[in-house]
């Protein structure tokens, strides 16, 4: 995935060369948080990456991202003759005053240029469902920022006095010497009685946001302007409950081409626990690729043994596992991790999320797909599907549903 890291500065101008230093620095906190020189894997950034640095008086943004994955950057038409020279002279110098838009994400999903100068909400509107927008405007000094539709790419901020920082990931901020990090009473609450939950846009501690999926905000030396461009709407309740048969019809075309498209033509692995979604995803999955499916589960050492039916987890996987194999064909590796990985692992989970997780949960989901990684670049997986469907047991437990202590 590719990164970025920013800083505004609103009030007054400031060396062109410093802001440009420590939006660099900004990202260069996220290549070096887990400890390495090396980007951490958990962003998915490489050392093919290559870094572009736009920087003027007021504004300076770094962005990490892949050679194949193509950055828009808009320049005034005065300053420009057309595309090739706009980017030769930006290559040139790029510390000059200018305004500039990023387009971070699928490159066929780019708005064009000139959409999102004119009108950036109905840009956003018709661009798709995986990208990140940050755009500056030196003449009106705003900063225009934008989220994918379902929040596949995380967007950033904190504000305090006249500095706005903006990025890719909350720990770039912490590398930025005008963030002053305060956890105050309303984060100390949703850490401890929520977390690892948060409210939508909140960012635990004073100052820092997170932009919702499906939102954009301008910030200016005037303050905040939030408005949301796209949201998921209910629909009505059904006049009667559907069959078992009229919901597949409804649900499996929707399901067969999100995986195709999700595969892309060159995604042939799967994470599977046995569970129904990623069972589905699997037998889909297999329905597609010319070859076997490659599947890959995680287990625990000496889990037979002690093994405790729980709610959430009221059975092994290994039986399903082993069912859907041997039903799809596919070639399975099963990643086997005991205790002593699991401590190891769990202050660098803690790093690679960026904030307070799920502590042996994220110590095992990094472990596997470290494990994962060694042989598969992108694996399908079923995460979300709970969400989406309603496969906690508290779904349609009556008590749970009567609840309002969440009303967001």
């Amino acid at each position: 995935m590719d990164a970025f890291a920013g800083v505004i500065a609103f009030d007054s101008p400031a060396p062109t060369e410093r802001l440009a230093r420590e939006a660099t620095m900004m990202l260069d906190g996220l290549r070096s948080r887990l400890g390495s020189t090396e980007p951490p894997a958990a962003h998915g950034l490489r050392r093919t990456a290559a870094m572009t640095v736009i920087a003027d008086d007021r504004a300076a943004v770094a962005i990490l991202r892949h050679p194949d994955r193509p950055l828009i950057r808009i320049l005034p038409d005065e300053e420009a003759d057309g595309p090739p020279s706009r980017d030769r002279r930006l290559q040139e110098n790029p510390l000059t005053p200018r305004r500039w838009a990023l387009w971070l994400g699928h490159p066929l999903a780019a708005a064009p240029p000139e959409a999102l100068l004119a009108d950036p909400v109905l840009a956003l509107l018709a661009a798709g469902s995986d990208f990140a927008v940050v755009a500056w405007d030196p003449a009106q000094k705003t900063l225009f920022l934008a989220r994918d539709p379902l929040g596949y790419r995380p967007v950033w901020g904190y504000r305090h006095a006249d500095t706005l920082l903006f990025a890719s990931d909350p720990a770039a901020l912490f590398v930025h010497p005008a963030f002053r990090p305060r956890l105050g009473p309303e984060g100390l609450n949703v850490l401890f009685a929520l977390g690892p939950y948060r409210p939508p846009e909140h960012g635990l501690l004073e100052d820092v946001f997170q932009l919702r999926p499906g939102t954009y905000r301008l910030e200016s030396p005037a303050g905040t302007k939030r408005g949301t461009y796209w949201s998921l709407a209910g629909l009505p309740p059904l006049e009667r409950p559907m069959k078992t048969e009229e919901a597949v019809e409804a649900v499996l075309p929707l399901l067969r081409a999100a995986v195709r498209r999700a595969a892309g033509g060159d995604v042939t692995a799967a994470f599977l626990s046995g569970g129904l979604d990623s069972s589905a995803l699997v037998a889909l999955l297999a329905e597609i690729v010319p070859r076997p499916v490659e599947t890959f589960s995680v287990e625990y050492e000496d889990n037979e043994r002690f093994f405790h039916p729980t709610a959430t987890v009221p059975e092994r996987d290994s039986p399903y596992i082993g069912e859907m194999v041997r039903h799809t064909k596919s070639r399975h590796t099963t990643v086997v991790l005991d205790a002593d990985a699991l401590l190891g692992a769990l202050e660098r989970s803690l790093w690679a999320r960026g904030l307070p997780g799920m502590a042996d949960i994220d110590a095992a989901l990094i472990l596997f797909a470290e494990a994962v990684a060694q042989s598969r670049r992108a694996v399908l997986s079923g995460e979300g599907a709970d969400e989406l469907f309603g496969g906690y047991p508290w779904t349609f437990d009556p008590e749970a549903r009567a609840l309002a202590a969440f009303p967001w």
